[in-house]
């Protein structure tokens, strides 16, 4: 291994260490992981999943569970056990992704543009929460896959391109943006050289079916998928019809929104709303507008090199410079609309930054004669850069919310041993998974939201104006035995309103049976009795 890149592993690893002070016994770094830790603490994931949903229950195949065989696997081979696996989970396989990154880019540009590109994403904030211990969630195995995709396409291993493209779009439902960036940049490559990737489309199509008979979670008209589609047959029809690419281009795309019109609004929408336009969607703080300050704190300094680095690639050709560009675009515009968007344009922000410094330092070395001078302005630069973001980072990650501390852990353990296995309990999709993993019972809702009506009653029910109201709505959610309700939660309500009130002051309709910190377990099925 070069010895920069251990170092630079070494930093990555040490600045993502300090949350692990913040974490007890079972908590994980979010609330989306509990799910993948409860399905990889079984001997076989099954088809129905009573503790989802009740009383429908989830069919697990629409869940892309690539995360819980991963973390699994990792706990064979780690003697601390399933949690603690769960732990090391992300660094493990964001220092392999660094890897295959490294080796990207250094055979695509050079070793120094690869060098810096993994010194910024390792130390940036916008790349920090979900590759820290304890985040069990589907990105870090997601940019192991998508960076050895890379990798594999720059190489033609073929077999490979096929197995981690597989692994990509099994592991996570954001490959679908990566997807496009890369079907995009084959539309713009043909049009521009009139190069195909026969063999590379062909690969690719096979992978894409392969994972659409694994899961019903995805099919062909899956944005991600459909301008890979498109570029095959873009390619096929434009040997027979002789007509300058880029109209057959406008020619076809024309067609296919005549034949298919509810297609451009779907793109419109998702473009301007990555992560969904419904008013659920706008609830989720990670699908908010970070805003510039949160923008500029996540990048910093890097600001000054990545608009640059973007106008350079303007000039370039090929592929992967093409697949660059829209990941660039559409990514910056996305990270305006979305919080969860700056982890995904952060590879290529960093990437645009470091050609930009190699592009600088080349240059001023000629304009001036001294590479020493142009070494030694790069070398200030890189030593602030990197204390600064390496003490920002740090306490970045030492103050990570957990979401669950020790309240929620005495909560549910107290459900689990004082009620019946068969208990339904209410809490707010936030806590469903938590809830499922150490209380062992049912619940209405939890993080995967796969139905609207039950967060909409949910609301309906939390927004109760009476005891009559709830009622009503408890009766839409299946009439559950329990109600979890956290106090940080409550002080957001109206102080008027029924929850707010039977939360301080008690109710018919609740009976508090248990609490522990701001945490209350009321009982609400005797009464109906």
């Amino acid at each position: 291994m070069n010895k920069t890149l251990f170092w630079i592993i070494v930093v990555s690893i040490i600045v993502r260490l300090p949350i692990l002070f913040n974490l007890s016994e079972g908590i994980l770094l979010g609330n989306d992981g509990y799910i993948f830790y409860r399905y990889a603490s079984y001997d076989s994931i099954p088809e129905i999943d009573s503790l989802r949903y009740f009383p429908r229950g989830f069919e697990t195949n629409q869940e892309l569970l690539l995360t819980s065989y991963a973390v699994k696997l990792l706990s064979v081979f780690w003697s601390g056990g399933l949690y603690y696996a769960s732990l090391i989970y992300p660094v493990f396989f964001t220092m392999i992704s660094f890897i295959f990154l490294f080796k990207f880019l250094e055979a695509h540009f050079n070793k120094r543009v690869a060098l810096w590109s993994l010194l910024f994403l390792a130390l940036i904030p916008a790349y920090l929460f979900r590759t820290s211990p304890g985040f069990l969630d589907k990105e870090p195995l997601a940019m192991f896959f998508f960076f050895g995709l890379l990798y594999w396409i720059k190489k033609s291993n073929y077999l490979m391109i096929f197995l981690f493209n597989t692994g990509l779009i099994m592991t996570w439902s954001g490959s679908m943006f990566f997807l496009a960036c890369l079907g995009t940049g084959l539309i713009f490559n043909f049009i521009r050289s009139g190069r195909e990737f026969n063999f590379l489309t062909l690969v690719l199509l096979a992978s894409i079916s392969l994972s659409i008979g694994l899961t019903p979670r995805y099919s062909y008209m899956s944005l991600g998928f459909l301008p890979i589609i498109f570029y095959f047959f873009f390619v096929k029809i434009s040997k027979f019809i002789r007509m300058e690419r880029f109209f057959l281009l406008l020619f076809l795309i024309t067609v296919v929104f005549a034949v298919m019109p509810n297609l451009f609004g779907i793109i419109l929408d998702r473009f301007f709303n990555p992560l969904g336009s419904d008013s659920f969607s706008f609830s989720i703080s990670e699908n908010k507008s970070p805003g510039f300050l949160e923008l500029f704190r996540n990048f910093n300094f890097l600001w000054l090199f990545i608009v640059p680095g973007g106008m350079l690639f303007l000039r370039k050709r090929g592929l992967f410079s093409y697949v660059f560009l829209v990941w660039f675009f559409v990514g910056l515009f996305a990270s305006f609309k979305s919080y969860r968007f700056m982890f995904i344009w952060s590879p290529v922000a960093c990437i645009f930054s470091a050609v930009f410094l190699v592009w600088f330092e080349n240059w001023f070395s000629k304009f001036y004669g001294s590479k020493l001078l142009s070494r030694l302005l790069i070398g200030v630069f890189l030593i602030i850069f990197i204390l600064y973001n390496f003490v920002v980072s740090a306490v970045s990650n030492f103050g990570f919310s957990t979401y669950f501390d020790d309240d929620w852990l005495n909560s549910c353990y107290w459900i689990s041993n004082n009620t019946s296995y068969d208990s339904v309990v209410l809490a707010s999709w936030s806590y469903g998974y938590f809830v499922q993993n150490f209380a062992n019972r049912s619940t209405i809702l939890d993080g995967g939201n796969y139905y609207g009506d039950l967060n909409e009653w949910f609301f309906d029910f939390v927004y109760s104006v009476d005891e009559e109201s709830a009622l009503s709505v408890l009766s839409l959610l299946s009439d559950p035995d329990f109600l979890i309700l956290d106090q940080s939660d409550v002080y957001l309500l109206d102080n008027n309103s029924f929850i707010y009130l039977a939360y301080f002051g008690g109710s018919d309709l609740f009976r508090l049976v248990y609490e522990s910190g701001g945490i209350r377990v009321f009982n609400i099925d005797y009464f109906q009795d």
